[in-house]
């Protein structure tokens, strides 16, 4: 059994500002039957947030059919290949192998984080997440707030936090989850969601247009995996007990429940002090870019993700070719890596342009 929390920010004591928010996935166990769970859903584990389905109704046109047919299809639905992780009845999954040859490195469950395509969100790649991290991951899909997200909210926490909390913070759902869609939607939409960044003047059967336009988005995405990926080791880490630091007059969501629930799952993972920090890094379509650009990245400048972290491999799936430069296409990975194309991805005429055929041909002739 797979559970997922959703809504998750982290700032540190050495960062100025929270991390994107993230969705998490972990292997987990049902200590009490189904049947003696609360029948309430909460909105951890509906399949989309309400108002990430109304960002993607807004992303994709407006369209009032489109509309329906989304909101018929997620609104509410829930999410029945995953279990709610805050709910009393699941726990963390305890890696359990007993092997006196296995050291206790290998014991943890390596993270896997799972960058969004264009049009993505957290939620929007649950099914493959949780189908991961059933064969034994922990998975964190981020969301990305570069403008290339269907829904994104933005990183402003500090006025949700308690002040006297003086050692890394974890907030859920950036302190709006009460927020009701029914009224003042317009005002939610302009004052915290940003908006999806429409290209503007991209010649798409120019690789350079797109390249240059999409550089800026591949530079934050690259920031912020580095900032989400030190702010989860930090936690995992982290050895202050949070049980004798409750702030009774702390009612806003940055409370200690939640910051206790990630390291729990933490200390399973491969982040955790007896780990080997492994981590495997994949995406589809954008998501794809994203990763092959922080490949690129870590092997151009002296990075402390690189020194810390050991990536132990990469999956890309449909990883779109055209905003990424040729010099990031065509470099070889020293890991194992498992690229996966469709067949409408790379023969996709007459639309497809040809720089876009090409790239795929550079990528599978350099690995």
């Amino acid at each position: 059994p797979v559970a997922a929390v959703k809504g998750f920010r982290i700032k540190t004591t050495e960062s100025k500002h929270f991390t994107v928010q993230f969705q998490l996935f972990y292997p987990c166990n049902v200590v009490r039957p189904e049947h003696e769970r609360s029948k309430k859903l909460s909105e951890n584990n509906t399949y989309m947030r309400c108002r990430a389905l109304e960002g993607l109704c807004r992303t994709m046109g407006n369209n009032k059919l489109l509309r329906f047919i989304l909101k018929c299809c997620l609104k509410n639905k829930a999410s029945t290949h995953l279990q709610d992780g805050f709910a009393e009845n699941i726990a963390v999954l305890d890696n359990s192998l007993s092997n006196d040859e296995i050291s206790a490195s290998e014991n943890k469950y390596p993270i896997v984080v799972f960058s969004h395509g264009l049009f993505g969100s957290m939620e929007e790649y649950s099914t493959i997440c949780s189908e991961i991290a059933s064969l034994g991951f922990i998975v964190v899909a981020p969301e990305h707030e570069d403008g290339s997200a269907s829904y994104a909210e933005k990183a402003i926490c500090n006025q949700h936090t308690c002040e006297s909390i003086k050692d890394i913070q974890v907030v859920i759902d950036d302190g709006k989850s009460i927020w009701d869609l029914t009224n003042d939607t317009e005002q939610f939409f302009e004052a915290y969601v940003i908006p999806y960044k429409t290209p503007k003047g991209v010649v798409y059967d120019e690789k350079s247009s797109v390249v240059e336009f999409r550089r800026p988005f591949l530079h934050q995405r690259y920031d912020e995996i580095c900032n989400l990926l030190d702010a989860l080791k930090q936690l995992a880490m982290d050895t202050n007990d949070t049980k004798q630091m409750r702030d009774p007059n702390c009612t806003t969501s940055t409370h200690n429940f939640s910051r206790e629930k990630l390291k729990e799952i933490l200390s399973v993972s491969s982040l955790n002090s007896n780990g080997d920090n492994s981590v495997v890094l994949a995406g589809h379509s954008f998501g794809g870019s994203t990763i092959q650009f922080v490949m690129h990245q870590l092997k151009e400048k002296s990075s402390k993700m690189l020194h810390d972290f050991n990536i132990k491999s990469l999956i890309l799936l449909d990883p779109w070719v055209s905003p990424v430069p040729d010099d990031v296409l065509s470099q070889t990975f020293t890991i194992p890596t498992l690229n996966v194309f469709c067949e409408p991805f790379v023969t996709w005429t007459p639309k497809k342009v040809p720089h876009e055929l090409e790239g795929v041909i550079k990528m599978l002739q350099a690995n």
